[in-house]
């Protein structure tokens, strides 16, 4: 499976070479970047030019789409960039800025390491650009020579710097003979003109001979010239005239039949119209009768369906908060417990090993239980960190990642919402299977509903943010089996894994989905004072280790949360009825947090101290 990433790319061709642009000088790209959710590359590429080099587009016009080469991604997934190019002109002075560190400009003179797709874009628009080039000298040519040679009237030989073309005979007339019905065109259907006509012939030009009647063309039987018109037109034949050679010539009788013969050609065509449209008529009722009668029917009768992409968000993550200076007291050792590691189970699995046939196209046992390895995750409950070692197989993992990240869907059936592709996640049969023992050890743990919770909200936590993914625009889209597997996931793949441990301990819960600042976090069932802009549900950030409740985090790209999200309801269950606790604490952390900020980020001792309780307490990440 390939994967496909959408990328919009600028060309800005200047006086000095093409611009490109690189992060760390060894490798130059033309300027440009992945579209996000809902954005086109063309804009992409216009906002991709500004954050990198400054300029501002003024004028944007498309040129190609070319696909770049297949390469492999940490995963050893193949994937594969499909550029779309556009000729930007801008305004500005070129100059580096973000993760961009060098500008250079192309102009076949230097030798700068360009990557394999850049190069191919910036030969083909060299062909482009050269191809125009030389077609616009030619037309100047052409234009030259016109303006310096005269053209004859082929009615009246009136010299003209500048003559009329006919469209229809492509003959060359003066202001006079112009029209068509003027020059007796020959190619132009009778039936679109009649004849005219001339009141007063210009002076020094022959005699047209007045036109009554048009027929077939006929070329002229001594020069074979197309300059040829009807002078009389008698009961049983025409009377042509050449133009070149003043030959006249009568016609015979079969040109008389030939009219009769299109006007009965014309009646059949109308016919064959008319059957068309009475067939298309009865197929448009048989459909219309076959969906309100046997919906059925319609689906063997249209086996294929429409399919609908779920883009994953670029999540937008927590900005991690000041560390206070600690004030000036006596330094204490300190003591750190280092979890026991596990070497990767090697062994075949215990339990009962003799094949069963998979259900509904399922891969066997054997196939999911390969790979096995024991993991150890961290969890943090009241200050006291503990583990639950948990067995990963890699055949179940890569039985997830091959799974599609789309819904198929009839054309009579309603598009599927954003809760149907959070449920696809949430519901996949072997994922359940082998996330039910995790479920189970998180019981083990304790016997107190709001423990598991706790234990399961801050097992998520403590899983690594994918920061690498979001740099570069590799986003999985991970199921949560994937992200326990992988040990590492965005905020929506952590709060979906969030998600279904809260549903398998059989809590209330929701997602909260924030389309503005493109970031989802995740809600238990809890009192209203508690909960989250009075939904009945407290607000549970899984980026990283937050006290939950606390939502006033600034997030990088976006600043704190201020729109109302969509809500996204899960399961039915408990409630959350402890969190009183953890709603005070995370007050009382908001609150120095705003102290240290406002003193320069130093607290007295007092205050410190209750920050570094808060710390130790829920195992908040201050190493950044």
């Amino acid at each position: 499976m390939v994967y496909h990433r959408r990328r919009g790319t600028a060309i800005v061709d200047t006086l000095k070479g093409i611009l490109v642009v690189s992060e760390s000088g060894r490798g130059y790209l033309l300027p440009g970047g992945n579209a996000r959710k809902g954005e086109s590359r063309r804009k992409a590429a216009i906002r991709e030019l500004e954050e990198e080099t400054g300029l501002k587009a003024t004028d944007v016009s498309y040129l190609f789409e070319i696909k770049g080469g297949i390469h492999k991604n940490r995963k050893g997934q193949s994937v594969r960039t499909s550029h779309k190019v556009f000729l930007v002109n801008t305004i500005g002075t070129a100059k580096p800025k973000g993760e961009i560190k060098h500008l250079a400009y192309v102009d076949g003179s230097n030798s700068l390491n360009l990557s394999h797709s850049t190069r191919r874009i910036i030969e083909r628009y060299n062909k482009i650009k050269n191809l125009m080039l030389s077609k616009n000298e030619k037309k100047m040519k052409t234009a030259k020579k016109d303006v310096n040679t005269a053209s004859k009237c082929y009615v009246c030989g009136k010299e003209e710097l500048i003559p009329f073309v006919c469209s229809y005979c492509g003959g060359k007339y003066c202001v006079d003979y112009r029209l068509p019905e003027n020059h007796s065109c020959i190619n132009l259907p009778p039936r679109q003109w009649k004849s005219k006509i001339h009141k007063q012939e210009p002076k020094g030009s022959p005699s047209i001979p007045k036109i009554t009647k048009t027929t077939l063309h006929k070329n002229c039987p001594k020069c074979g010239s197309e300059r040829t018109m009807i002078t009389a037109v008698k009961k049983n034949y025409d009377v042509f005239l050449c133009m070149d050679c003043n030959t006249r010539w009568k016609t015979n009788e079969i040109d008389k039949k030939g009219k009769k013969y299109y006007k009965k050609k014309r009646k059949k065509s109308q016919i064959v119209k008319y059957i068309i449209l009475a067939l298309l008529v009865f197929s448009l009722s048989f459909i219309l009768t076959v969906y309100f009668t046997r919906p059925d029917l319609l689906t063997e009768l249209l086996p294929d369906s429409n399919e609908i992409d779920y883009p994953l968000e670029e999540p937008e993550t927590p900005e991690e908060p000041e560390i206070p200076e600690e004030p000036e007291t006596p330094e204490e050792p300190e003591t750190s417990e280092e979890p026991e590691t596990t070497s990767p189970d090697t062994s075949e699995p215990e339990g009962n090993t003799e094949t069963t046939p998979p259900e509904n196209n399922l891969p066997y046992k054997e196939e999911l239980e390969i790979n096995p390895n024991n993991i150890s995750l961290k969890y943090i409950l009241m200050g006291e960190t503990s583990y639950i070692n948990f067995t990963v197989y890699g055949g179940v993992n890569e039985y997830l990642s091959e799974l599609p990240r789309s819904i198929s869907y009839y054309p009579w059936e309603p598009e599927p919402t954003k809760r149907d592709f959070v449920m696809k996640f949430l519901n996949d049969e072997i994922q359940s299977d082998y996330l039910t023992d995790l479920v189970q050890e998180i019981r083990v743990e304790t016997g107190n509903k709001d423990d598991q919770a706790r234990i399961a909200i801050s097992l998520v936590q403590q899983i690594p943010y994918d920061w690498q993914g979001l740099t570069f625009g590799i986003l999985e889209n991970r199921y949560p089996y994937e992200v326990i597997y992988d040990d590492v996931g965005v905020c929506e793949e952590k709060s979906r894994l969030l998600a279904f441990l809260l549903r398998e301990l059989g809590f209330d819960v929701v997602l909260f989905s924030f389309e503005s600042e493109s970031h989802m976090a995740a809600g238990i069932r809890c009192p209203v004072q508690y909960s989250y802009e009075n939904t009945g549900y407290c607000f549970i950030e899984t980026a990283r280790p937050i006290i939950v409740t606390d939502c006033q985090e600034e997030y990088v790209g976006a600043g704190k949360l201020t729109s109302f999200p969509e809500i996204i309801h899960i399961s039915d269950g408990f409630s959350f009825d402890s969190v009183s606790e953890e709603y005070n604490d995370a007050q009382e952390w908001i609150r120095l947090n705003n102290l240290a900020s406002s003193a320069g980020g130093i607290l007295e001792q007092t205050d410190y101290t209750k920050w570094q309780s808060l710390v130790n307490k829920y195992g908040i990440d201050i190493s950044n």
